[in-house]
């Protein structure tokens, strides 16, 4: 198995340019650990997009509730799927795998993030 700095050369250098913001920067250095156990779990990209998408869901039922410790983990699980979301891709690079299914998927999975999202804030506001 490489090691963490061989995998930032593998998945990491040809991806897509990323915002200068601080949060992506820091989800950028997180990814890859996240990155090396799907690897050795020998998960492929596209599992790795549902399971950001689960934990999206997750966040907005979390969020729905009436409790601000459950408020709190509903915003975690959206900062996961955010670092998640890079990791499909990684883990796509890594294995060789990307394709147009893996785009849509992942396409796919930010409207319901989004969904979930609103929804989430829409039931806790009343």
């Amino acid at each position: 198995m490489e090691t963490i700095k061989e995998l930032r050369q593998i998945c990491q250098v040809s991806r897509p340019t990323i915002w200068g913001d601080f949060l992506n920067r820091f989800y950028y250095k997180v990814s890859i650990y996240f990155t090396y156990i799907f690897i050795l779990l020998k998960l492929k990209a596209n599992y790795v997009t549902i399971l950001s998408g689960l934990i999206s869901l997750l966040g907005g039922f979390l969020i729905a509730q009436d409790s601000k410790i459950l408020t709190i983990f509903g915003f975690l699980c959206f900062h996961l799927f955010a670092i998640l979301d890079m990791c499909d891709g990684e883990v796509a690079r890594y294995n060789k795998e990307g394709g147009v299914n893996g785009h849509f998927l992942d396409w796919y999975m930010h409207f319901i993030t989004s969904f979930a999202l609103m929804c989430g804030l829409f039931i806790s506001s009343l």
